[in-house]
């Protein structure tokens, strides 16, 4: 590839994050500047992905990126904020200055991005001047000062529905943008990741945006220590292209794991200098997996005392991983912790339900679909698939469960019974030698042992053994060996109940 195809002299176009409360029309906005007619709405009317676009406009190229305004998506806004050359931040002039209006205000000057206020709505306003000094007077008790009010702060009133004002709005972006530095040095290609996601033809598909540079198909790129080679480059349309210049938003091939929406990469120019140099292994961790060991996963439940809600949860895209975790996670009380056995993006597979079956889990899916495979597999384990596309519908869900298990003590339903045929002791472990003579035993159950018809104590079967074997679930009519957490007076021909 030629480095010289981009002059040193050049500007890149402008990357302009909008941002701003729920429904105060930032995607009304950028549909109108970019001349959508039928978009393709987002389930609920809400946007809850990160989407960007390339517009010509008649002051230039201008990227945007459009950020969700729901409160859960806190962390898809502060990556696009961070990335961006300039926030946009749009207030509704019916609505005034809202929680998620402040919170990218703190980010844009955390990141130190410059402002630009964008007063929407202005068709639905009689009195304009009053209603646009009202929201200017509340944003200075914010330290944002309008340049009408001597500040340097740009601010812009606009319809995003009828288009007056758009002109106005675009030339002032283009003069905010003058005044940062966007100079393309064409020394080092290197970008971001915007957005992660698992398709089932093409594997991971990968958003990513450069700063600076040139790519292009066959180089390799280096992300947090790991190497990979671009197979294929597409436009967010879709359409296949070779060359990518900088601040043009680009699906990639190739890059065969789940990075994390923020990371950095770069170009590396000699990879074989390069593979040894770098070991292939990240130092940071992945937040896209929780646990995919089934040892490990039953290790750290055991440290758990309180009562759970154990969850497997599959995601369409990186970026919702982290806002659905969290939403499951900040559920979580003293009494009921909510536990993510598993996160990932992609669909569910059979792994998914075996594991379902022995941590009892709960399997949630948020904007994916399920194969017909899967499908047949739950229902002959009657393991039920709980799929959502609006994270309300998640966060309403997890709090009927919340409080079911708070105000209804559940009747344990009885799995299995085994009997102690033999007592074996290894060091300080009391190991029972035992038959399943109905139903079924699993790790994690809990355990009732009966002695004479009397209860002795309850407790959780800790392991399962099969001869020297770690066994997840044993059978009616099989033998096993199996020690019960904290417990080790079991006897011969004691009975155990498992639930």
């Amino acid at each position: 590839m030629n480095n010289n195809i981009v002059s040193l002299d050049k500007n890149r176009p402008p990357i302009i994050c909008v941002a701003g409360h729920i429904d105060h029309g930032k995607t009304t906005l950028l549909q109108c500047i970019s001349g959508v007619q039928n978009p393709q709405k987002e389930y609920g009317g809400i946007t809850q992905h990160i989407k960007s676009y390339y517009i010509n406009t008649e002051y230039g190229v201008m990227t945007f990126l459009d950020t969700p305004g729901h409160f859960a998506f806190n962390s898809n806004r502060e990556n696009c904020i961070k990335i961006s050359d300039i926030v946009l931040i749009v207030i509704s002039l019916e609505d005034g200055i809202k929680p998620q209006t402040l919170e990218s205000i703190i980010l844009a000057k955390k990141f130190n991005v410059p402002i630009i206020i964008g007063l929407n709505k202005s068709d639905k306003i009689d009195n304009l001047l009053e209603k646009s000094d009202k929201i200017l007077n509340d944003l200075m008790t914010h330290d944002i000062i309008a340049e009408k009010w001597g500040g340097d702060t740009l601010v812009v009133s606009f319809s995003a529905k009828t288009m007056d004002g758009i002109n106005n709005l675009l030339s002032t972006l283009k003069l905010q943008a003058d005044m940062v530095d966007l100079k393309i040095y064409n020394k080092t290609t290197c970008g971001i990741i915007l957005e992660n996601r698992m398709d089932v033809n093409k594997g991971y598909v990968t958003t990513l945006i450069l700063k600076d540079g040139i790519l292009s198909k066959g180089q390799v790129v280096n992300i947090s220590g790991n190497l990979y080679k671009i197979k294929n480059i597409f436009t967010v349309e879709n359409k296949p292209i070779d060359l990518v210049s900088p601040s043009l938003p680009v699906n990639i091939i190739g890059i065969n794991t789940n990075v994390e929406i923020g990371d950095n990469f770069i170009v590396v120019p000699e990879y074989k200098k390069a593979k040894k140099k770098f070991t292939g292994v990240s130092n940071k961790n992945n937040d896209a997996l929780t646990f995919y060991n089934v040892e490990n996963v039953l290790e750290e439940m055991k440290k758990i005392n309180n009562k759970k809600i154990n969850i497997i949860l599959k995601v369409d895209v990186q970026g919702s991983l982290k806002v659905v975790r969290d939403v499951l996670e900040n559920l979580s009380t003293e009494s009921i912790k909510i536990v993510l056995v598993k996160c990932d993006v992609g669909t569910f597979n059979e792994s998914d339900v075996e594991l379902s079956k022995i941590v009892n889990g709960l399997m949630l899916g948020f904007n994916i679909s399920i194969d017909s495979k899967i499908k047949k597999l739950c229902a002959a384990e009657n393991i039920a698939i709980h799929l959502f596309n609006v994270i309300y519908d998640v966060l309403d869900f997890m709090k009927e469960q919340v409080e079911s298990e708070k105000i209804v003590d559940k009747k344990p339903e009885l799995i299995g019974i085994a009997e102690v045929k033999k007592v074996f002791n290894h060091k300080d472990i009391v190991i029972a030698g035992c038959i399943v003579t109905s139903g079924k035993i699993r790790v994690l159950s809990n355990v009732k042992v009966l002695r004479n018809n009397n209860l002795i104590y309850e407790g959780v079967i800790e392991s399962i053994k099969v001869f020297k074997n770690e066994a997840k679930e044993v059978k009616a009519k099989n033998e096993c060996g199996v020690i019960i957490k904290k417990y080790n007076k079991l006897q011969i021909n004691d009975i155990l109940e498992i639930y």
